[in-house]
């Protein structure tokens, strides 16, 4: 069974994913609705950071030796 932060991990995959292939150029219209791509990409890199939070958490504490 997956770990929290394997999900978050996935998730933050599939964010990075849509960002890299979306064609983020001038707002569209789809069957009478505009879609805000800025906008939206926007919301992506809301969604992304709060998702590396939250895996920081998941992973929780760390020693860094040196």
């Amino acid at each position: 069974m997956a770990t929290n932060a394997e999900y978050l991990q996935t998730r933050i995959d599939a964010v990075h994913r849509e960002l890299a292939e979306t064609d983020w150029g001038p707002d569209v219209s789809d069957q009478g609705r505009t879609i805000q791509l800025l906008a939206y990409r926007k919301s992506l890199l809301e969604e992304l950071k709060t998702l590396r939070e939250e895996l920081i958490k998941e992973q929780g504490p760390y020693t860094v030796f040196g």
